[in-house]
C-alpha cells in the first residue's frame, strides 16, 4: 500500500512538473488482503493467532479510519504429523484504544507446547471459503556447552562473564542476553522484577548510555564485561538511596533461538531501506500462502549463574540465595 502510494505520488509530480492539465486520481482498484501472524513460542503453553485483513478508505490519512479489520469466525487448525489443535477466536481489553474503541478480536490455544526439531502448519479457513496456511520447524533443543560456562558471578578471571552453548538445529538467528532477577520492598511487600544487562554501555560526555544485545546470526556464545555486569547492578536502584529495599536473586542467561521464518523477517527488516538510507516500518518477507503475513516460531532456554553475597553486599542490597 505504501509503494503504491509513493508510485501515484510520483507520477503527479512528474504530470504536475510537464504542465499537464488532465485530472488527477489517487486511487486505483482495492485488491483485498487478509493477513495472518502466529509465532509459536517455546517457553509457554499459551499460543496466539491474529487474523486481518486490508482495508479501502478515502480518508487522507489512514490512520483516521476507525473500524477494526480484524477477521472473525475463521476456523483456525495446527498439524504436525498425524496430529491437530485448533485455535478458537476470542477478545481481550485493548491497551491502546485511541483508534479502535472495540476489544482486540484474536485466536488462541491455552493447552500447548510445541516440540522441537517438528514441522507445524497452520491453516486459517475464513467464513467466505479463502484459505491461508504456512509452516515453519521449531529449533532444535538448546545444550549448553557446561565446561564454559560461568557459575558464578563476578567471574574467576575478574574479566568477563560467558556463557557457551552448541550449535541449535533449525535456527539461523538468536538472541542471547543477561538479566538480573530481583524484588523490591514496596507497599510493604516484595515485588519481583527483571533488569536486562546490556551488551555494554557507549559513553557520551559524562553519561552511559545501554546497548542491548541484537540478534545475531549463527551465534553460540554470549559474553559480557564483569565491568558492564556492575553498572548494571548500580542502576537497579539508581536514585534511590534505601539500598537496603532490594534484594537479589540471581543471573539468568537468555538464549532465544529464531526458526527460519522469523530469522528470514529479522534479516529482511534490517535490509530495508530505500536510496536514501530511511528504513521502513516493516519488510515485504511473508511465507503465507493464500494472504500475507508471518508464521514462525521460536525457542527460549535459560542457564542460571550464582551472584556472590558479597559482591551483592557491596552494594548494600540484600542477597536473596544463601551461599
Amino acid at each position: 500500500m505504501k509503494k503504491l502510494f509513493l508510485f501515484t505520488l510520483i507520477i503527479f509530480l512528474l504530470i504536475y512538473n510537464n504542465g499537464c492539465e488532465e485530472e488527477f486520481e489517487p486511487y486505483t482498484d482495492y485488491d483485498e488482503k487478509y493477513i495472518l501472524h502466529c509465532i509459536l513460542r517455546g517457553d509457554t503453553n499459551y499460543q496466539t493467532l491474529v487474523l486481518t485483513k486490508s482495508y479501502f478508505t478515502t480518508e487522507p490519512q489512514p490512520i483516521n479510519y476507525k473500524i477494526d479489520p480484524a477477521v472473525e469466525n475463521a476456523t483456525i487448525r495446527l498439524w504436525y504429523g498425524d496430529s491437530v489443535k485448533f485455535f478458537t477466536q476470542t477478545s481481550g481489553t485493548r491497551m491502546d484504544s485511541s483508534r479502535y474503541g472495540s476489544n482486540v478480536i484474536f485466536y488462541e490455544n491455552k493447552n500447548f507446547t510445541p516440540l522441537t526439531n517438528t514441522e507445524y502448519e497452520i491453516q486459517a479457513t475464513l467464513s467466505n471459503g479463502r484459505k491461508l496456511s504456512g509452516k515453519t520447524i521449531f529449533p532444535g533443543k538448546i545444550n549448553f556447552n557446561f565446561m564454559r560456562c560461568d557459575t558464578i558471578i563476578p567471574s574467576s578471571d575478574d574479566k568477563k562473564i560467558t556463557v557457551v552453548w552448541n550449535d541449535i538445529k533449525n535456527s539461523l538467528y538468536r538472541l542471547s542476553r543477561f538479566t538480573i532477577l530481583y524484588s523490591k520492598f514496596e507497599n510493604n511487600s516484595w515485588k519481583r522484577y527483571v533488569k536486562i544487562v546490556p551488551q555494554d554501555y557507549m559513553q557520551k560526555d559524562d553519561k552511559y548510555y545501554p546497548n542491548y544485545s541484537k540478534p545475531k546470526f549463527y551465534s553460540s556464545a554470549l559474553q559480557i564485561d564483569n565491568e558492564t555486569f556492575h553498572r548494571a547492578m548500580n542502576e537497579i536502584s539508581e536514585g534511590d538511596p534505601n539500598k537496603s529495599n532490594y534484594k537479589i536473586w540471581i543471573c539468568c542467561a537468555e538464549i532465544i533461538a529464531y526458526d527460519e521464518n522469523l530469522s528470514k523477517y529479522y534479516s529482511a527488516q534490517k535490509n530495508t531501506t530505500n536510496n536514501y538510507g530511511v528504513s521502513f516500518s516493516s519488510s515485504n518477507y511473508s511465507n503465507i500462502d493464500g494472504g500475507i503475513g508471518i508464521f514462525g516460531s521460536y525457542s527460549l532456554e535459560y542457564y542460571y549463574i550464582k551472584i556472590k553475597n558479597s559482591y551483592i553486599k557491596s552494594f548494600e542490597y540484600i542477597p536473596g540465595i544463601d551461599d
